[in-house]
């Protein structure tokens, strides 16, 4: 899904990075129009109907899957609150490096999704992991739209 970013104020144009308006801050839910958008590279337009996910490293069961396989994983549906560790730096002094967040890059939203320690039960994680790195470089063409 390509999002209109009318509603948002950017703080960056390329990679996109833009906070909700103050007045689109009300609605105890933002909608996803208005969630403000944090990102150090470009934000990859994935297919769910032929992206797939590979998991690996210290896992006893490696896998790929496809969206449609983690979802019959199991589905949680969770409404929590984000704001970005920057927002609201243009009132620091001195004004420390990173993007000029004013005070909208906070939003708040329903996410549904597979939680991530089905994924993680599927592969049978190892102990001593400390870390689990996501990558996306190995998305196709076709699905980043390059």
């Amino acid at each position: 899904m390509i999002l209109s970013h009318a509603d948002l104020v950017t703080v960056k144009g390329q990679p996109f990075n833009a906070e909700a308006a103050p007045a689109n801050l009300v609605p105890s839910l933002t909608p996803t129009e208005q969630f403000y958008v944090r990102s150090n590279f470009d934000v990859p337009q994935l297919r769910a109907d032929s992206h797939q996910v590979s998991v690996g490293g210290l896992v006893d069961r490696p896998f790929v899957a496809t969206v449609r396989e983690l979802r019959e994983l199991g589905e949680a549906t969770v409404v929590t609150t984000m704001e970005c560790a920057g927002n609201n730096r243009v009132s620091l002094v001195p004004l420390p490096t990173g993007e000029p967040w004013q005070g909208g890059a906070v939003s708040t939203s329903s996410w549904t999704g597979v939680p991530l320690h089905l994924v993680l039960e599927r592969a049978g994680l190892r102990p001593g992991v400390t870390e689990i790195p996501v990558s996306y470089t190995h998305l196709r063409a076709h699905e980043t739209g390059r």
